[in-house]
């Protein structure tokens, strides 16, 4: 058994007897730092406890059992994983013998759920995505024709072309933000529980589902605090659950004015409010979705969170997305309720991170990868080091268009279209940072590039650009400075760049002073 590849517990009255190597190393352990008193429990998340030790227990009755849930680390972080437990017998007393086969993130039933029911919503809402992509391009293409006219007639004054520039600029960061934002929500869940302030996740729902109550001529709210609340979980889950919920009121309230016409005669105007309350006394955040549609049926209100249950027409919906919603709010230690005010209303309670998390969460946000503007002109800020500056980009515009920057900043750049340029240039003239595509022609990609950089220069302050997008859970992320999306935010990038050179400085004058 311990040599054993599969992890493998055995427990009696809840309490773990034994585990092997592989059970140990897969929930965070060592040999010598496993408790002597764990709860089998223990290793299971809060929410499903009572569930699982049921399940697992040993009986007579049945030779084993199987179920799919989510097992909890020693750091708190969760996965799924498949638990075949049979009863057997150890120093001839009754116990249970649990095999935990770890399911990767997002390859469990509920994984594919989430992730299917997220395409779905993608698909669904293409056509406002596409209306808030055109808005900002018709704005930026007005404008720069309209700029490039004045300029041809030789009537543009220095003014006029900044101000053009800067609402150029400010259009590319809004649809970076789009982008980017779609790019997160529709990439599958890594399962890692992060703290993060709940107005994020809730107000991007929000915005994201604005154009589809537009285009029916209905009102979407949102009553929410600056800081609503620090929770711990996963943010893009939290977002498809108030998505998913807001497409139900938005289903409800489109079935209402069916059955009593649009007309203004009717008294009826359709709206969706979402509120968001922290409740500090009971360590609580409250979040409801409430609309003025026909409501849920009594005799079906305990059953609309069983899988594939739903009370739209035939044709409409799965019937998962409250089952997901249920699954994805346990998940985070919270409840979810339903109940008829004037229309449905359902209420999610989370609980709220400790004071420790709370204090910790207002660090640097996560990287989000917007289009910014241009930081200052000419040379560099005081107190801003400078140095050699190697861009690696197979496009030639941007490669371009970064070195231009870089070197009104007052940097010195070199730039290469892939990596063997990269190093063939690196070798001649060695960079004080690199600022790198992933994706580059030839035989290496950008990790690639990295890794052989960091050979000859480990302190090396490394920038990565990415349009695919990298998720958080790739180890190689915690190796460099920071990972921009494209559109490359030039005021972060400068931010970051400033940051790891600073870093490197530090570090050489440590190793002079040893």
């Amino acid at each position: 058994m311990e040599q054993s590849p599969e992890a493998i517990v055995v427990h009696r009255d809840n309490r773990v007897v034994f585990i092997n190597r592989a059970a140990q190393a897969l929930f965070g352990y060592s040999p010598t730092d496993w408790p002597a008193d764990m709860a089998m429990t223990d290793l299971v998340a809060p929410a499903v406890r009572e569930h699982v030790r049921e399940v697992i227990r040993p009986t007579a009755v049945a030779p084993w059992n199987g179920i799919q849930e989510d097992l909890q680390r020693r750091d708190g972080s969760l996965f799924d994983a498949w638990i075949i437990s049979a009863p057997i017998r150890l120093h001839d007393r009754p116990a249970a013998q649990a095999v935990i086969r770890p399911l990767d993130a997002g390859q469990g039933v509920r994984g594919r759920l989430m992730q299917t029911a997220k395409m779905a919503t993608l698909g669904q809402m293409a056509a406002g995505v596409a209306h808030e992509l055109s808005q900002p391009l018709n704005i930026l293409s007005m404008g720069l024709e309209g700029l490039r006219l004045r300029l041809a007639s030789g009537e543009a004054a220095p003014q006029e072309v900044a101000e053009k520039l800067e609402m150029g600029t400010r259009q590319c960061s809004r649809m970076a933000e789009i982008i980017d934002h779609i790019r997160v929500f529709s990439r599958s869940s890594s399962g890692r529980q992060v703290a993060f302030d709940a107005a994020g996740p809730v107000a991007a729902a929000v915005e994201m589902m604005t154009p589809a109550f537009s285009r029916e001529g209905m009102t979407l709210s949102l009553d929410m605090p600056e800081r609503a609340g620090v929770l711990e979980g996963n943010p893009v889950d939290l977002e498809q659950v108030i998505i998913n919920l807001l497409k139900n009121a938005l289903d409800a309230l489109v079935e209402r004015r069916g059955d009593t016409g649009s007309a203004p005669a009717a008294g009826w105007a359709p709206e969706v409010r979402v509120r968001v309350a922290p409740d500090s006394d009971v360590r609580q955040l409250l979040i409801e979705v409430a609309d003025n549609g026909p409501g849920i049926p009594r005799h079906l209100i305990q059953d609309i969170f069983e899988p594939f249950f739903t009370t739209k027409r035939e044709g409409v919906g799965t019937g998962l997305g409250l089952s997901i919603c249920m699954n994805a709010v346990t998940k985070m230690g919270g409840t979810m309720r339903a109940e008829n005010r004037g229309g449905a209303v359902f209420s999610i309670r989370l609980p709220l991170a400790s004071a420790a998390t709370d204090a910790g969460a207002g660090g640097e946000p996560l990287l989000t990868g917007l289009a910014g503007g241009p930081g200052g002109h000419g040379v560099a800020s005081a107190g801003q080091p400078t140095g050699h500056v190697l861009v690696v980009e197979d496009e030639a515009l941007t490669r371009q268009a970064l070195a231009v920057y870089l070197i009104e900043q007052g940097f010195r750049v070199s730039t290469a279209s892939d990596a063997g340029e990269a190093m063939a240039k690196a070798r001649l003239d060695p960079p004080d940072a690199l600022i790198t595509d992933l994706t580059l022609p030839g035989g290496d990609d950008g990790w690639h590039l990295i890794r052989r950089l960091r050979e000859r220069d480990p302190v090396l302050p490394v920038l990565v650009i990415s349009g695919a997008g990298v998720p958080e859970s790739d180890p190689q992320v915690q190796e460099v400075t920071a990972v921009l999306g494209k559109p490359v935010d030039a005021r972060r990038m400068l931010s970051h760049l400033t940051r790891g050179l600073k870093g490197r400085a530090a570090a050489a004058g440590h190793a002079a002073e040893g």
